[in-house]
């Protein structure tokens, strides 16, 4: 089905096929076609821009685009408002991993510390130190256990 403007475009594409090098008016006009309506991908005469229909249709085209624009103003303000509060979310969302990775360290560090100096205990202290070294190895490892068990817990 063809529209009005695709009618009119077509007719003003139209070479004429008379015979000889002489062009007319109407070739004339027909070359100097002026793209409009990039949306509707009419070309347009500058006598066809001119009569009312065109006017009118131009005229109800730019009132179809303002109220479109009404209503996207509001959804533009609420994306902005929305990405807003995005980068805020994102911000507190790798604060959150900063902690949780500094408390994963930690509590390696001391298991690690820990069973070092469990397993090094007989070398390192005296033998009349040797509970206490023992004690204290213990203590380390077990608030490694319970710094992943807060860490599991706090998920």
């Amino acid at each position: 089905m063809t529209t009005p403007s695709d009618s009119i475009a077509s007719a003003a594409e139209e070479e004429p096929k008379s015979g000889g090098g002489q062009t007319s008016p109407q070739a004339d006009s027909a070359k100097k076609l002026r793209p409009i309506l990039t949306v509707g991908r009419a070309n347009l005469t500058d006598e066809e821009i001119k009569s009312s229909g065109v006017m009118k249709m131009l005229v109800e085209r730019f009132d179809d685009y303002e109220t479109e624009l009404t209503r996207l103003r509001p959804i533009e303000n609420e994306l902005s408002e929305v990405k807003a509060d995005l980068r805020v979310t994102k911000a507190q969302l790798d604060d959150v991993k900063k902690r949780k990775l500094m408390f994963e360290i930690v509590s390696l560090a001391m298991a690690a510390a820990g069973s070092a100096m469990l397993s090094a205990s007989k070398s390192l202290f005296a033998p009349e130190m040797l509970p206490y070294g023992v004690a204290l190895a213990l203590l380390l490892i077990g608030a490694a256990l319970a710094a992943k068990i807060v860490q599991l817990w706090m998920k």
